[in-house]
């Protein structure tokens, strides 16, 4: 991701001045973003942000600028809107999947209610009619245990 590889490139600024076994370096906590989640890389990183403001000045010699640290604020606030955007889709993922299921279970309440009609129906008057109203258990059973109806519905 673009945040990782700024955060990469600010460390090698860092590294660059004070060497990899620097407090400054290790303040930065660059051990590997690639295995943070979405919120921990955003938190690091605006901590990152803010050391680097400190450092400002130690560091305008290896490229480090005010513009490139508002780039990277930017960069902040962008990932961290795309992880609120992220967020609202899983969230609305769910709630349609809720409602499909939902409709789903009135769809199967209408289609038990219509089979009991069915069977009142055809009860010892048409034994074929009769049968077509019999909702059967899954298929996971033997032959003869698919024959058994669901009685109660």
């Amino acid at each position: 991701a673009k945040i990782i590889e700024v955060i990469q490139q600010m460390g090698m600024r860092i590294k660059a001045k004070w060497g990899s076994n620097s407090s400054q370096y290790r303040r930065l906590n660059l051990s590997n973003p690639n295995q943070f989640n979405d919120g921990i890389l955003l938190i690091n990183s605006r901590s990152i942000h803010s050391k680097l403001i400190e450092y400002l000045p130690d560091l305008e010699e290896f490229g480090l600028t005010e513009e490139k640290l508002l780039e990277f604020e930017n960069l902040n606030q962008e990932f961290e809107i795309a992880i609120k955007h992220f967020d609202d889709i899983v969230a609305m993922r769910d709630e349609k999947t809720l409602e499909r299921v939902n409709l789903g279970n009135q769809l199967y309440d209408l289609v038990v209610r219509y089979t009991n009609f069915g069977r009142i129906l055809y009860n010892k008057k048409s034994p074929a009619k009769y049968n077509d109203y019999i909702i059967y258990r899954g298929r996971k059973s033997s032959n003869k245990n698919n024959k058994k109806a669901i009685a109660d519905n």
